[in-house]
C-alpha cells in the first residue's frame, strides 16, 4: 500500500515537473511580435529561433503570403522579416524545407549591374570563393561575422570586395560588401560585434513589392507658336493636327520580353563552397592567394 501511494505521487510530481514544459512547446509554435503586429509561426518560427532570431532575421513585417519566385519561377509560401525572406519548401526534407531568397543578389544586380566601384579586396585573414572569384577577409570583422552567424547557408557567397556605399535608411556612409543573402554594413560607433550590422533587405523589397504602382506622367503638349503676320497677311488661328502613322510596328521576329528574373544555379543558390587551398575557413587560416 505504501508502495503504491509512493508511485502516485511520484507520478504526480512528474506531471507537475513536465506540465510548463509542455505548455512552453505548446507556446513556441506560434509567436506574436507586438511591435510589428505579426505573428510567426510552424517551421518559420523554428527556423527564425534556431538562425540567429531578432540579431540576424529581424521582425516579422508581414503574414505568410505566396509569392512567385523571381529566381525559378515558381510559387511558395513566404513571410518578409526586415533582414530576410523565408520560403517554405514542401518538396524538400527539413531542415531545408525552408529557404532564404537571394535579396542580396536582386539588390546588387539592380543597383550595380556591371560591378560597384572602387571595391578593395580585404586581405587581412582572407579568403577567395572560386565560385564568383571574390575574398572574404577581416579588416572590418566580416569574415568572423559570416562564420559565426551561419557563413554560407544564411548569408551565401560573397559577391562584390568591401567598398563604400550611403544607407538608404539614415543617410550615412558605411564599408560595406555584399553576399547572396544578405549585406554586411561596418559601423565603426559600436562596440564588439556589434560593429557589424545586417542591412535591412527585407524591409527595402518588402516596401518595393508593396509600394503602389505610379502611373506614367505624360508631358504636357505644347502648341506650337505662330509666327508673327506680316504687313498685308492675315494670321491664321489654326493648328496643325499631328500626323496619323499608316502603320504599326511589329516586334522582331522570335523577340521575347526579358523577366528580369535571376536564373542560373540550383533553386535556392546553395553551391558548396569551394576554396582556393581547399581548407574550409573553420580549419585553417592561409594566406590569401
Amino acid at each position: 500500500m505504501q508502495r503504491r501511494t509512493l508511485n502516485l505521487a511520484l507520478a504526480l510530481i512528474l506531471t507537475l515537473l513536465l506540465l510548463p514544459a509542455a505548455a512552453a512547446h505548446a507556446q513556441e509554435t506560434s509567436h506574436f511580435f507586438g511591435e510589428t503586429g505579426h505573428s510567426v509561426q510552424g517551421r518559420f518560427l523554428q527556423y527564425w529561433n534556431a538562425h540567429g532570431g531578432l540579431a540576424i532575421q529581424g521582425y516579422p513585417i508581414s503574414d505568410p503570403l505566396a509569392e512567385q519566385s523571381d529566381q525559378d519561377g515558381q510559387t511558395y509560401v513566404v513571410q518578409y522579416f526586415e533582414r530576410a525572406e523565408f520560403q517554405l519548401h514542401q518538396e524538400n526534407q527539413p531542415p531545408n524545407d525552408v529557404l532564404l531568397s537571394q535579396l542580396g543578389a536582386f539588390r546588387y544586380q539592380a543597383l550595380y549591374p556591371g560591378g560597384a566601384a572602387g571595391q578593395v579586396e580585404d586581405t587581412v585573414r582572407a579568403y577567395r570563393f572560386l565560385e564568383t572569384g571574390k575574398t572574404l577577409g577581416d579588416s572590418y570583422g566580416f569574415r568572423t561575422y559570416w562564420q559565426r552567424h551561419g557563413g554560407l547557408a544564411q548569408f551565401g557567397l560573397p559577391l562584390s570586395g568591401e567598398f563604400s556605399e550611403v544607407n538608404s535608411h539614415n543617410g550615412s556612409n558605411y564599408q560595406v560588401q555584399y553576399f547572396e543573402r544578405a549585406v554586411f554594413e561596418y559601423h565603426p560607433e559600436n562596440q564588439g560585434e556589434n560593429q557589424v550590422l545586417l542591412t535591412q533587405l527585407g524591409t527595402i523589397r518588402w516596401q518595393a513589392r508593396s509600394a503602389p504602382a505610379v502611373p506614367p506622367v505624360l508631358p504636357p503638349v505644347v502648341q506650337p507658336t505662330p509666327a508673327p503676320a506680316t504687313p498685308g497677311q492675315v494670321q491664321s488661328t489654326a493648328t496643325a493636327l499631328p500626323a496619323v502613322p499608316t502603320t504599326t510596328p511589329q516586334p522582331a521576329a522570335g523577340h521575347q520580353p526579358c523577366d528580369g528574373g535571376l536564373h542560373g544555379g540550383d533553386r535556392c543558390g546553395l553551391q558548396p563552397a569551394r576554396w582556393s587551398d581547399g581548407a574550409h575557413p573553420d580549419q585553417l587560416h592561409p594566406p590569401l592567394r
